[in-house]
């Protein structure tokens, strides 16, 4: 049984991500009770933030369409793990990682608020400077600065999480699990925060190095990606993102076995979503090549296993 559920653990121009002009809504928040980090003055504050119009953000693809900016808020749908978010988010800014939103509440209309956090997210079709040596390095610190942080965050034992793309293994720290390029907030100088934890869940850190790297490598056959990733040397991006974590020469196995899991978790991931017949989904898979592509990435990530061991135990 893990230690994690008992006690705390020992270059062109950045441009933001899309936006359109939303529509004018009124409402009033709602503290989330019992939650002690939310008994604050910037609470109240958000009751005059939903006076403000609202703008469109390029939210993930499972709160298409529902994420909105609203004066210096964000409004996102409220789930069975808002609550444990927003006391995990409390804690860490307690802590010293302002990496991740401050939690304000509920809205009138029901949706979690969060706090704006100013900078730029790479959004598709992915912008030159967020494909750079550097930036993976930045990617690789916040990541660490992350882990380190919620490792000695003491959550309650009963807590609950979504297991979509968790960790089959579990774990002693809260993996975020969903580090894609769209949930990382830069500013000059470095990546700043982390956005969408929706997914986070109890795991090791190898397995959130592993998801991580997946995409921002990216790991995967190079026909499989756009025309601005599939260029990247995949495997030596792997060997600076783990050399910037921190990752160990005697853990190459195990994040080469990690990467090869975690994709096909997220593969049965988006596949109960289609099936489900849920339309963004439908959309990116068929739109993104399908059963073909990940055909294609499976084979890629089997055949080049001892490759990605080969270059993390350099």
């Amino acid at each position: 049984m893990s230690r994690w559920f008992f006690e705390p653990g020992s270059d062109g121009s950045r441009a933001s991500g899309r936006a359109h002009d939303g529509h004018l809504v009124r409402g009033h928040i709602e503290p989330v009770h019992g939650d002690p980090h939310l008994d604050d003055p910037s609470v109240r504050d958000a009751q005059r933030m939903a006076d403000d119009g609202e703008v469109s953000l390029a939210g993930g693809i499972g709160n298409l369409g529902s994420v909105v900016r609203a004066g210096d808020t964000v409004r996102r749908p409220w789930k069975p793990v808002t609550p444990n978010l927003h006391t995990l988010f409390g804690d860490l800014r307690a802590g010293g990682f302002d990496g991740v939103p401050e939690p304000r509440g509920r809205d009138g209309a029901g949706r979690e608020v969060l706090s704006w956090i100013p900078g730029d997210v790479p959004v598709p079709p992915f912008p030159s400077w967020s494909m750079t040596d550097d930036v993976l390095g930045e990617v690789a610190r916040l990541l660490r600065r992350y882990h380190d942080a919620v490792g000695s965050v003491r959550l309650p034992t009963d807590a609950a999480w979504s297991m979509e793309l968790a960790d089959p293994g579990g774990g002693n720290i809260l993996c975020h699990n969903d580090v894609c390029p769209e949930n990382v907030v830069f500013r000059p100088g470095g990546a700043v925060a982390l956005l969408d934890f929706d997914y986070a869940a109890p795991g090791r850190r190898v397995w959130d190095v592993a998801r991580t790297i997946r995409m921002w490598g990216p790991l995967g056959d190079p026909r499989a990606y756009e025309p601005e990733r599939a260029s990247l040397d995949g495997l030596r991006r792997l060997s600076i993102f783990c050399s910037v974590y921190g990752i160990e020469s005697w853990e190459a196995e195990e994040v080469a076995d990690a990467v090869i899991a975690s994709h096909l978790v997220g593969l049965r991931f988006v596949r109960a979503h289609v099936e489900a017949g849920e339309p963004a989904f439908v959309e990116m898979f068929v739109g993104h090549g399908g059963e073909e592509r990940d055909r294609r990435n499976r084979e890629w990530l089997e055949s080049h296993r001892a490759d990605m061991v080969r270059v993390l135990k350099a």
